[in-house]
C-alpha cells in the first residue's frame, strides 16, 4: 500500500513539474502576448526614401513574426529630430508604454547640426531615465550605432568630410560608453552601414539607406535581439 502511495505521489510531483509557467514567466510574442517592439529615433528609423514596409523596424518585425512570434511594433520615430526633442515631442506621448524589446537610434541630427557633445551625452541620460522608470530590462535596450555617411556626396552641404567623419566617430564613442555605462545593449552595425554605402545602397536623397540596406540592418538585428529577450535583468 505505501509503495503504491509513493507512485501515485511521484506521478503527481512530475505532472506538477511539467505545468506551463504562468503567462507573466513566458517569453513576450512566443503565446498569447505580443511582443511589444518599440522602435525610438529620427529618420533612419522612419525610413526616410523608402516604404515604412522597408524600414528597418518593419523588416525586424517580419523577421521576428517568421520565427513564430508575435508581434506589436510601435514606431516613436520623427525625421529630424535630435536627441533632445526625442525626449521633449516623442516620449511624452509614450507614457504608456511597457515595451518588451526597444531598439534607438538617435544622434545623426545632432552630429550634422553642430551640437555639443557634452549636451547630447546629458539628453541621452534623459532617455535613459525614461527607459528606466519603464522597468525595461536594460539588456532589452539596443543602442544603434550611427551610420557615416560624411563621405556621400549630398553631405558636403553639412560640412568638410573630415570633419563630418570625426564628429559620427566622436559620437559613436559617446553613445557606446553611455550605452555600456547604462548596462545598455550596444549594437555595432557600423561595418554593415559602411558596406552598404561602398556598394551604392541608398534612398534617392543619397545619404539615407535604401530598403536593401536596412534588410541587412534587419538581418544583423535578429540574433541579438533573440539574444536580448533571453535577458530578465532590469533597471535597479
Amino acid at each position: 500500500m505505501i509503495r503504491i502511495l509513493l507512485g501515485a505521489l511521484g506521478i503527481l510531483m512530475f505532472v506538477a513539474c511539467r505545468r506551463e509557467p504562468p503567462a507573466s514567466d513566458r517569453e513576450p510574442g512566443a503565446g498569447s502576448r505580443p511582443l511589444i517592439f518599440l522602435a525610438l529615433g529620427d529618420s533612419l528609423t522612419v525610413g526616410d526614401g523608402v516604404p515604412s514596409s522597408e524600414s528597418f523596424p518593419f523588416r525586424l518585425r517580419a523577421r521576428l513574426e517568421a520565427s513564430g512570434r508575435t508581434v506589436d511594433l510601435r514606431v516613436r520615430a520623427r525625421s529630424g529630430v535630435r536627441a533632445r526633442e526625442l525626449n521633449d515631442a516623442i516620449l511624452r506621448r509614450s507614457e504608456a508604454l511597457a515595451p518588451d524589446i526597444v531598439t534607438l537610434c538617435i544622434g545623426t541630427n545632432d552630429v550634422v547640426q553642430g551640437r555639443n557633445r557634452v549636451e547630447f551625452e546629458s539628453d541621452f541620460d534623459d532617455t535613459v531615465a525614461w527607459l528606466r522608470a519603464r522597468h525595461i530590462a536594460p539588456g532589452r535596450v539596443l543602442v544603434l550605432s550611427l551610420p557615416d555617411w560624411s563621405r556621400q556626396s549630398p553631405a558636403a552641404a553639412y560640412g568638410h568630410p573630415d570633419e563630418l567623419e570625426q564628429r559620427f566617430a566622436d559620437f559613436n564613442d559617446a553613445l557606446e560608453r553611455a550605452s555600456i555605462q547604462a548596462g545598455l545593449r550596444w549594437v555595432d552595425l557600423r561595418g554593415t552601414m559602411a558596406e552598404g554605402y561602398r556598394e551604392g545602397l541608398v534612398a534617392g536623397d543619397g545619404l539615407h539607406p535604401s530598403g536593401a540596406a536596412y534588410e541587412r540592418w534587419a538581418s544583423a538585428l535578429e540574433p541579438i535581439v533573440e539574444a536580448a529577450l533571453r535577458d530578465s535583468a532590469g533597471f535597479k
